[in-house]
C-alpha cells in the first residue's frame, strides 16, 4: 500500500500527539491508553473498538520497554508476574469472543 500526502499527514499528526501524551502522561504516571482512545475517536473519527485496538496496541511498546528496565533493576517478581499475566491471557482468550447476552 503506497501512502498518500493526506496519509502521512495523518501519521505525522498522530505520532506528535502520541508523543506529547507520552510526555503528560509519564509527569504523573498514569496510563496513557484512556488519553489516547478519547483522542482517536474525537479527533481522528476512529470507531470505538477500533481506537481501543490501536491504543492497546501501542501500549504493548510501551508495556516492553518498560519491562525491561524493571527486569534490569530487579524490581519484578516474575513467578507472579507470570501467573498473573498467563492467567488474565488465557481469561481473555476465553472469554473475549463472548457478547453478553442482555
Amino acid at each position: 500500500m503506497i501512502l498518500g500526502p493526506h496519509h502521512l499527514q495523518i501519521v505525522c499528526e498522530l505520532a506528535a500527539i502520541t508523543f506529547l501524551i507520552g510526555l503528560l502522561i509519564g509527569f504523573v504516571g498514569a496510563g496513557g491508553a484512556g488519553v489516547a482512545v478519547a483522542i482517536l475517536t474525537t479527533a481522528f473519527d476512529l470507531p470505538a473498538h477500533a481506537a481501543i485496538g490501536t491504543a492497546i496496541a501501542a501500549m504493548f511498546f510501551v508495556t516492553i520497554s518498560g519491562t525491561i528496565s524493571h527486569l534490569r533493576e530487579g524490581n519484578v517478581a516474575l513467578q507472579i508476574g507470570l501467573v498473573v499475566g498467563l492467567s488474565g491471557a488465557a481469561g481473555a482468550v476465553f472469554w473475549g469472543g463472548q457478547e453478553s447476552g442482555g
